[in-house]
């Protein structure tokens, strides 16, 4: 009989990373594996900007999730988490799932997890949550390190994010523009204004050959006109803004691009980063969550968040030498094939289940 899994998580849209991550699970071989159900945690944007109401949505979730833990008999409940008010709605469900005695596991993706863990005034609570779920998943090493420090939680699982392979490839790129794609929230966070700095610092990236396109929105309607209005008064005629963009029209630009930036001030383990080293792209990011992890020498440049003047001169160094894009877009494809594919990610989320029902 295939173990019932109970699924805390978002179901895009809007395509977040988490949400996105998701929509991986959905779409993979987990689901012939166990007795997957998904409880849609998304948040619609009226509750962000009125969270007052959150109270009202939460209790939706109880009430979901009690009934489907009565009537289904889930045995292990997976729950997907970030930081601040999120980790603390989802921290209630690991406590009442250990009082029913299920099996609990937490899984962090929270990009600003650590500085959510070391500024609240409730440590102690959240390393109780940390401490009491049965298993923790996080996203990378450095964070497994930082969690077993501070919660003392000793089954700490890595499981890198992993994505299906099959959309991302190269397409033949034009002679005579390069184009440098960013995808993510629009905001400060993932460093849109460093990319504007840059822009404005550096003559050679103004000219008509070079095409920035950024494919994402703001995670709210002030963020996202902030960013669009900050451009806009530049009047930078080769950034682009697509939009919000999924599934094929998304996988297309990761075809077409040159160079992939992203270079935010805090990160778990991007998606986006992973979308374009399958595509074969090089990469400019920033030494940040795990990142550093995913990204080396020989296979990208990272920078120190912020710092607009290294994100242009990584840029230029990469405009300027063809056979350094070749060579290492290559290398992060032949990474992304061996370390994180779809596949290997399921295998050891899968071995987990098995092992927590064996104890």
């Amino acid at each position: 009989m295939k173990p019932k899994i109970l699924m805390f998580g978002p179901i895009p849209p809007p395509y977040g990373g988490m949400s996105v991550y998701i929509k991986n699970i959905i779409e993979s071989k987990l689901i012939y594996i166990v007795d997957l159900k998904i409880l849609n945690t998304r948040v619609p944007a009226f509750f962000f900007k009125h969270k007052e109401f959150r109270i009202i949505l939460f209790i939706k979730f109880l009430i979901v999730y009690l009934s489907n833990v009565f009537i289904y008999s889930f045995q292990i409940i997976h729950i997907h988490t970030s930081a601040n008010l999120g980790f603390w709605e989802k921290g209630f469900f690991v406590l009442i799932s250990k009082l029913l005695q299920k099996k609990v596991i937490l899984h962090i993706h929270g990009s600003e997890f650590k500085e959510f863990c070391e500024n609240s005034r409730l440590k102690q609570l959240i390393a109780f949550i940390l401490k009491h779920s049965n298993a923790v998943i996080v996203l990378s090493d450095i964070w497994a390190k930082f969690i077993y420090q501070y919660s003392g939680q000793k089954n700490i699982i890595t499981i890198e994010n992993g994505i299906n392979l099959e959309p991302f490839y190269k397409c033949e790129s034009s002679k005579d523009s390069i184009k440098i794609l960013f995808v993510g929230a629009l905001g400060r966070r993932k460093g849109l204004f460093t990319i504007l700095e840059s822009i404005k610092n550096f003559p050679e990236l103004q000219v008509p050959r070079i095409k920035f396109y950024i494919i994402g929105k703001g995670l709210s309607e002030k963020e996202h006109l902030e960013v669009l209005n900050a451009f806009k008064k530049e009047k930078l005629p080769n950034v682009v803004f697509l939009g919000e963009l999924s599934g094929e029209p998304k996988y297309e630009f990761y075809r077409k691009s040159d160079i992939f930036i992203l270079p935010s001030f805090a990160e778990g383990f991007p998606i986006a980063l992973l979308e374009a080293m399958a595509s074969y792209l090089p990469i400019v990011s920033t030494k940040v969550g795990g990142i550093p992890d995913m990204i080396h020498e020989e296979n990208g440049i990272l920078i120190t968040p912020g710092n607009y003047k290294d994100l242009g001169i990584a840029i230029i160094k990469l405009i300027n030498s063809e056979d350094l894009r070749v060579v290492t877009g290559s290398n992060n494809r032949k990474r992304v094939e061996k370390y994180y594919n779809l596949d290997q990610m399921i295998e050891k989320i899968s071995k987990l289940y098995f092992k927590l029902l064996h104890k």
